[in-house]
């Protein structure tokens, strides 16, 4: 896998959680980019491609919902790339659970839970 493959874009509000995020990834070999909102996120998958992203539901600019919304409606490089939202909202997200590719976690979801499906679509 080259480094292109091998990118992360973290979008999420809180500092502390977006840092510990960025931490695993960059120890798993992963480069990382990180928004902390939604409009900068979806800024960020129109500029290059990701391995992932991870999503937050509550974000400032522009929901987690209409990000992912976005990023699987769009005809851009990321409209295949796997979406993990990670939120303690997921009863606001029964539309998503229909797009391809996304995979809804409970806050705080594990390290394990995370790399597992990033494994399961590298696969």
């Amino acid at each position: 896998m080259d480094s292109e493959e091998r990118k992360i874009l973290i979008i999420e509000d809180d500092p502390d959680i977006s840092d510990i995020y960025e931490s695993w990834f960059e120890t798993g070999g992963y480069s990382v980019v990180k928004s902390s909102n939604g409009l900068h996120g979806a800024t960020e998958l129109l500029k290059e491609k990701f391995t992932v992203v991870i999503v937050d539901l509550n974000l400032p600019m522009k929901s987690g919902v209409d990000v992912v919304t976005f990023l699987r409606k769009s005809e851009f490089r990321n409209q295949e790339t796997p979406a993990i939202i990670v939120s303690g909202f997921l009863k606001n997200v029964e539309g998503l659970k229909d797009l391809p590719r996304v995979y809804l976690l409970e806050k705080p979801a594990s390290k394990a839970e995370i790399f597992g499906i990033i494994k399961k679509e590298s696969s």
